[in-house]
This record gives C-alpha cells, sequence and structure tokens, in this order.
C-alpha cells in the first residue's frame, strides 16, 4: 500500500485550516503546537490496542459529522431550507445508530448520499444582510460545534496517519510469523490500515466544506457585530466532543 493517501489527507486537511482570510481570526490557535506525527501510546505489536485506537479514531470522526451536521440543520432551517436540513437529519440519524459500529459508520459517510449532505453545509449562502430565525446565541452556538468539529477531524487525521504507520511497519512480521501473532492477525492489521485510509480520504473533505461555512458565519458575526466565540470556548468544546 502506498503511503500518498496519508500525504494527501495530511496536507489537503492543513491547507484547509491554513488558508488565511480576513475572518481567520478563532482559527488562528488551530496550527499552533500541531505535529504531523504522534507517538503511541501502545506497546509495538500489540494489535488488540492499534485496534481499538482505530475504532475510536472512527467513532471521533463520526460525533464530529454529527456537530457538523446538528449545526447545519439548525441553520438551514433558519433559512427555511427544509429539504437540505432533512437530508442532513437523515444521515445524522442514520449515524447515531452506528455508535458503536465502526464499520456501520465508515458505510455511511462514505455513501454518495453523506457526501452531498456534507457538501450542502460549504453550499449555505449568507451574507451580511441574510434574514436568519435563530437568535444569536443559536447561531452562536452552531459556530462552536462546527469549529469544535473541524479540530477533532484534524486530530483525527493526525492520529490515523501515525496509526497507519504503525501498521503499515508490522504487516511483514505478522506474514512472517502466524504463530506468534495469531491467525487473524493479518486481517486486524489491514483493518487498521482501511480505517486510517478511511479517515485520510473521507475527512480533509469534509473538513473543507465545513470550513468554508464557518468562514461565512465569521463574516456575518462580525459585519452584524456578534462576538465571535473565543478560541478558548472552541477548544473546550473539542475537548467534551472527544470525551463524550
Amino acid at each position: 500500500m502506498k503511503k500518498s493517501f496519508l500525504n494527501f489527507g495530511i496536507t489537503t486537511l492543513f491547507t484547509v485550516l491554513s488558508v488565511s482570510s480576513a475572518y481567520a481570526g478563532p482559527f488562528d490557535f488551530m496550527n499552533q503546537d500541531k505535529k504531523t506525527e504522534t507517538k503511541s501510546n501502545a506497546p509495538a505489536g500489540d494489535l488488540d490496542k492499534m485496534s481499538q485506537r482505530g475504532t475510536s479514531l472512527i467513532k471521533t470522526v463520526s460525533k464530529a459529522t454529527i456537530h457538523f451536521s446538528d449545526a447545519a440543520i439548525k441553520i438551514l432551517e433558519g433559512l427555511g431550507k427544509k429539504e437540505d436540513a432533512e437530508r442532513l437529519k437523515a444521515m445524522t440519524a442514520e449515524l447515531k445508530t452506528k455508535e458503536n459500529d465502526p464499520e456501520g459508520i465508515k458505510k455511511i459517510m462514505a455513501s454518495d448520499e453523506s457526501q452531498k449532505a456534507i457538501e450542502s453545509i460549504g453550499k449555505i449562502d449568507i451574507n451580511s444582510k441574510t434574514k436568519i430565525n435563530l437568535s444569536n446565541q443559536d447561531l452562536l452556538d452552531s459556530f462552536v460545534k462546527l469549529s469544535s468539529g473541524i479540530i477533532v477531524d484534524g486530530d483525527a487525521v493526525i492520529g490515523s496517519a501515525q496509526l497507519v504507520k504503525e501498521a503499515m511497519g508490522m504487516v511483514e512480521s505478522v506474514k512472517s510469523d502466524p504463530m506468534k501473532y495469531g491467525f487473524s492477525a493479518l486481517g486486524t492489521v489491514n483493518s487498521v490500515i482501511g480505517s486510517g485510509k478511511f479517515i485520510g480520504d473521507t475527512v480533509p473533505k469534509q473538513v473543507s466544506h465545513v470550513k468554508n461555512f464557518s468562514d461565512k458565519l465569521i463574516a456575518y458575526f462580525k459585519t452584524n457585530k456578534i462576538s465571535v466565540p473565543s478560541a478558548d470556548t472552541i477548544k473546550k468544546a473539542a475537548s467534551t466532543m472527544t470525551k463524550g
């Protein structure tokens, strides 16, 4: 398996997150203290822990997707765009039923319907004069969900890249000594690699659409004199999301 998809995923993600604009303020912190690699806490060769990390990452990006969707649904309803809101509702409801089913999560998120639903978030059209039938607090709450989800997805891409690197480094060892690792070990390693590839292929594109809309919201807040949530508020929401 080539490593190109990992490089593509990380490059795309950081291109999205580092795009400069006049309204980038709340996202300035997102590139601080980031590294393209993270050290694993799992001992070398511990396939069970490696598999658990892969499962955890899939569940994490599912949570971020649900947060994106919940935020966008509220705003779409405030704009009177019921059809787009219903599409996101359907995807969210389906994801919630697969909370403990990583393969089910991947299938839903990779589907054309879900891809179109997430893409619709980036296409939400608002400007300084747009009338949104929501309170300022509802708008701010939605913004925090969107931007904290971006952080969570970014961390997941970084974590999955490191995990896949470890898994790929074990392939030959597992193949050469099936008695040591167990006959199901190769399937476990391949599953971990598949989960990492899924995140590398899917999440950066998702973040791109959401970041596009969050930038529009920042502009809307600025021109309508609504205070943008602080970086600390967003980071705390991201931390809560991964723990919940």
